[in-house]
């Protein structure tokens, strides 16, 4: 083969390597929490997640009942919400106190909880069962 031959070869099998790109959505893990699902009792129950890395962004829902933890702007990990059925307590932005309180709903509850670090989305479920 002629030299180039080969150097136009390798200089094509390059660019179409060097194209390559992680497809959206593909992205690693970065916020890597502790625990992902939860069953809680209906007497009420409570859970401590930890993260080894740090989210940026948070909501959540109870059931189809959204809610957004509020903040302030200039630290979005430090806060607490509570209602007369659970707590969500964050000092930090790897630390995150999740309570429910008794449910008498006579029914199951599904607690979701989303976080997202740039592009990358994760989160915690936690289902109750009823008293």
């Amino acid at each position: 083969m002629q030299p180039r031959r080969l150097i136009y070869y390798c200089f094509i099998l390059l660019a179409i390597y060097s194209c390559k790109r992680t497809p959206i959505g593909l992205w690693d893990d970065n916020i890597h929490l502790s625990q992902k699902n939860f069953n809680f009792s209906g007497k009420g129950d409570s859970a401590l997640v930890t993260a080894g890395g740090k989210w940026w962004g948070l909501n959540a829902s109870l059931d189809t009942v959204m809610f957004f933890p509020k903040a302030p702007m200039a630290d979005a990990c430090n806060f607490s919400y509570a209602d007369s059925n659970l707590a969500l307590i964050s000092r930090t932005c790897d630390t995150l106190f999740i309570k429910m309180n008794e449910n008498r709903s006579g029914r199951s509850r599904t607690l979701t909880i989303s976080m997202s670090a740039g592009d990358y989305f994760d989160g915690v479920r936690v289902v109750q069962a009823p008293k």
